[in-house]
C-alpha cells in the first residue's frame, strides 16, 4: 500500500517535521560567488526556500497543473525550485540550457508555461523570443527577507494534479510531453522504498540529467527515508573515475545507471580500487537492455553490492518492473523481471488477446503508475492510452475464458516481450522504430522528418547500428542531387536537435534499397564506413601515433583500414 492522496512535497514536509536539522543535499551550486566551496542543506533550510519560491509564484498565478518551466544546472538551486513549483502546486518541465534554440522555443510554446525559473539571467539569450515571465531564483535566495515564507497548506493540493512534464523524442517530427500526476510518482517512489529501503544514514546520487525520466528516483527518492542527496558536478555523470570518488567522498548507497556507462564504468573499477564501493549497497541499471557480459563481468569483481536490472517506459513513471541480478542463472537474455506494487503488465497480441507463457507479443501497462497522457496531443494519446471498455479472451483446450483488466487505462509500450516459467519477463527488442542509444529514448522519424525539410534532401532513413563492441550509434542514409557533406547536415541538425539525436554518419545514396514488395529493405544498409568529417590530417610523431592507436582500440577501429588524423573528434 501507498499513500495515493499525498503529494511529492508532503513527503518533503513530513520528513522535514521528522528531522529538520538533518543534512538533505550536499553539492555543488550555480551561484558564482559560492562556486569554490562545499555546500549542504539541511531539511528545514530547503523546506523554507521553496516556500519562498512558492510564495512567490503563487503571487503569480500558479495554480494547480499550471506547468512552470525550469532550466538550470544540476544544483542545489535546482532541487529548491522543483520543491517550490510543487509546493505552489505548479508542474515543473525541465528544460536543458544546453538545448538548441528551436527545441527550447518549442518546448516553452507548446507547454504553455507562462513563466521560467532560472538561476540568474544568463539564459536571457536562449529565450529571447518567448514572451513568458522569469523567476531568477538567485534573486531569491539572496533577498529573502523580501519574500514571505509560504506554507503549501494554503495551496489545495490533491494527488491527481500534474506533477512534471517531461518531453520525449516524437515519431511525427516534434517531441511530444509526458504528463505524470503525484499519485503514479508517489506509487513509484514507496514501490522503490519498499524494495530497496533508504534510511537516515544513506546517499543518494543525482547524477541524471533532470530532463530524463530517471532523474525522478534521484530527485525524491531520498526524502523517503530522511537521507541524503549528493550532487554530482556537472559533466561528472560521463567520468568513471569522477563517479567512484563521490560514491566513496559522499558514501553513496544508491546509483543508477544506463548499461553503456556501467560498462565503461566497470572498465574502470578493478581489484585495485574496488575498495572505493564498499558503501555502495544498490546499483540500478535502466534505460536501454542490459547485456549479460556485464553482469559477469560486475559478478567477477565480487562486491555485496546489489546489481538490479529495472525496466519502464516515461510514460509508466519511469520503473515499470524490477529484476534482481541475484537471481539469474547467466542463461539466454537478462530478465527485466515483474511488475512493480501496484503495476499490472500484460502481453497481448495484434488482437489484443492475452498471450500464452514463452509466447513474444507486445508489453502493454496499466495501474497506478500510468501516464495521464501526452500534452496537446489526443490523436498519439488515444493511439497509446488505450481505455479498457472490453475484456481479453484467453484461450485453451477448455473453451474461451475471459479475463477482465482492472484498471482503465493501459499504455502500449511497443516492447515486445515474453513471459518466462519462472514469473519474469524477457525483453526481446521493439515492434516499432524506436530505438534507445546511451540511454536516450530517441524516435528515428524525429531525425527524419528534420532532415527532409533540408531543401536537397528528397529520401532518408535512420538506423540503429552496432560497433564490434556493441556499442549502439545512429547512423542516416540520404539520397540527394547533390553532394552534400556530412559536417553540414550535423550543423543542420544541430540547430534543432540535441547532440544525443545527431547521427554519428551521414551515408548518401543513389536511391534507398526497397524489398521486391517496395519495402524499405532496412537490412540492405550496411554499416556505414568512416566518415572523413574533417581533412584527414596523419599523425606525424610518436605521440600522435600513439593517441591514434589508443583511439583505434577504444573505437575497435583498425588503423590500417580507418585513418584516424590529429583532427578528427573523439565523438563523432
Amino acid at each position: 500500500d501507498y499513500p495515493k492522496d499525498k503529494t511529492i512535497q508532503q513527503l518533503l514536509e513530513e520528513q522535514t517535521s521528522r528531522t529538520p536539522d538533518h543534512i538533505a543535499i550536499v553539492g555543488t551550486t550555480t551561484v558564482e560567488t559560492l562556486r569554490a566551496t562545499s555546500l549542504h542543506t539541511t531539511y528545514r533550510q530547503l523546506n523554507e526556500q521553496s516556500n519562498r519560491l512558492a510564495g512567490l509564484l503563487s503571487e503569480k498565478g500558479v495554480l494547480p497543473d499550471s506547468i512552470v518551466a525550469i532550466m538550470m544546472e544540476r544544483s542545489i538551486e535546482m532541487i529548491i525550485a522543483i520543491f517550490g513549483i510543487l509546493k505552489a502546486g505548479g508542474a515543473y518541465l525541465p528544460i536543458d540550457p544546453d538545448y538548441p534554440q528551436e527545441r527550447i522555443d518549442y518546448m516553452l510554446k507548446d507547454s504553455g508555461a507562462k513563466l521560467l525559473v532560472t538561476t540568474y539571467d544568463e539564459e536571457g539569450e536562449k529565450v529571447r523570443r518567448w514572451e513568458g515571465e522569469k523567476v531568477l531564483l538567485e534573486f531569491i535566495i539572496h533577498h529573502s527577507s523580501q519574500f514571505s515564507s509560504h506554507h503549501s497548506s494554503f495551496i489545495i493540493h490533491h494527488s491527481s494534479h500534474l506533477a512534471y512534464l517531461i518531453y520525449t523524442s516524437g515519431s511525427t517530427g516534434k517531441p511530444k510531453g509526458v504528463m505524470i500526476n503525484h499519485d503514479s510518482a508517489v506509487n513509484l517512489l514507496f514501490a522503490m522504498q519498499d524494495k530497496y529501503p533508504f534510511t537516515p544514514a544513506d546517499t543518494y546520487l543525482l547524477k541524471t540529467s533532470y530532463i530524463f525520466d530517471v532523474s525522478v528516483t534521484e530527485l525524491f527518492g531520498w526524502t523517503m527515508g530522511g537521507g541524503r542527496l549528493a550532487i554530482l558536478e556537472k559533466n561528472g555523470e560521463k567520468d568513471p573515475q569522477v563517479i567512484s570518488e563521490w560514491i566513496e567522498w559522499r558514501h553513496v548507497t544508491h546509483i543508477n545507471f544506463v548499461p553503456p556507462m556501467f560498462n565503461a564504468f566497470l572498465d574502470f573499477v578493478t581489484e585495485k580500487n574496488k575498495d572505493r564501493l564498499a558503501g555502495l549497497k544498490y546499483i540500478f541499471l535502466a534505460g536501454e537492455a542490459l547485456l549479460p557480459s556485464q553482469v559477469k563481468k560486475f559478478a567477477d569483481l565480487n562486491t555485496s553490492i546489489e546489481l538490479e536490472n529495472i525496466y519502464g517506459p516515461t510514460e509508466g513513471t519511469v520503473y515499470s518492473s524490477r529484476y534482481s541480478l541475484s537471481e539469474w542463472n547467466g542463461i539466454g537474455n537478462v530478465p527485466i523481471g515483474n511488475p512493480l506494487p501496484n503495476i499490472e503488465l500484460y502481453i497481448l497480441n495484434k488482437y489484443t488477446h492475452l498471450q500464452p507463457l514463452g509466447i513474444p507479443g507486445e508489453l502493454y501497462i496499466g495501474g497506478d503508475g500510468v501516464a495521464r497522457g501526452y500534452l496537446n496531443n489526443p490523436e498519439i494519446t488515444s493511439e497509446k492510452f488505450k481505455i479498457k471498455n472490453y475484456k481479453l479472451k484467453i484461450k485453451n483446450g477448455s473453451g474461451a475464458l475471459r479475463a477482465d483488466f482492472h484498471h482503465s487505462i493501459l499504455y502500449c509500450t511497443g516492447d515486445r516481450c515474453k513471459w518466462l516459467s519462472d514469473g519474469n519477463l524477457e525483453f526481446l527488442g521493439r515492434i516499432d522504430q524506436q530505438v534507445k542509444i546511451r540511454g536516450f529514448r530517441i524516435e528515428p522519424g524525429e531525425i527524419e522528418n528534420r532532415l527532409l525539410k533540408h531543401g536537397q534532401i528528397k529520401d532518408v532513413v535512420v538506423l540503429a547500428k552496432e560497433d564490434p563492441t556493441g556499442d549502439k550509434y545512429l547512423a542516416a542514409y540520404f539520397v540527394s542531387g547533390l553532394k552534400i557533406p556530412g559536417l553540414e547536415l550535423r550543423e543542420y541538425l544541430a540547430k534543432d536537435l540535441p547532440d544525443y539525436m545527431i547521427p554519428s554518419y551521414f551515408v548518401q545514396l543513389e536511391k534507398l534499397p526497397l524489398t521486391p514488395s517496395g519495402k524499405m529493405d532496412r537490412k540492405a544498409l550496411s554499416a556505414p564506413k568512416v566518415n572523413e568529417i574533417a581533412a584527414y590530417v596523419a599523425p606525424r610523431n610518436e605521440i600522435e601515433m600513439k593517441l591514434a592507436e589508443i583511439w583505434a582500440g577504444i573505437l575497435g577501429r583498425n588503423l590500417s583500414q580507418d585513418r584516424i588524423g590529429i583532427d578528427d573528434n573523439f565523438f563523432r
